[in-house]
């Protein structure tokens, strides 16, 4: 069993991926969201995991943030799929899959860029 953890919405692009590879590939599994910023909050998420007002604190100190989620997932053994590279220290001895994305920064018009077609001839 898979359990898949995420602190994206269903409507970004990284919480959309997660959502559908949920609902797609193991609806009998279980998913949860640890919501670091209250922007995020789902109604596709029973039951999130909501930390402090301050994203910055949820971020630094997450073990303390979500204590009772870590807990409840470290009690399992489901293998975890993580969407944020962030909380995967809080969960020790599990076996986990890292989905690793926004790591090319496109903060530039890049459709005649040459970088682009570089990354694409060696990456795609």
């Amino acid at each position: 069993m898979v359990t898949y953890v995420t602190t994206d919405s269903t409507l970004t692009g990284v919480g959309k991926y997660a959502q559908d590879l949920y609902l797609l590939l193991a609806p009998e599994s279980k998913i949860y969201q640890f919501l670091f910023n209250r922007k995020f909050l789902d109604s596709f998420y029973e039951k999130p995991y909501i930390g402090f007002k301050s994203p910055l604190l949820n971020y630094t100190i997450s073990g303390m943030a979500f204590k009772s989620g870590i807990n409840t997932i470290n009690h399992t053994n489901d293998i975890i799929h993580i969407t944020s590279q962030t909380i995967k220290p809080v969960f020790r001895n599990k076996k986990m899959v890292i989905t690793i994305h926004d790591v090319i920064p496109f903060h530039r018009n890049i459709e005649n860029d040459s970088t682009m077609e570089n990354i694409k001839q060696h990456f795609i």
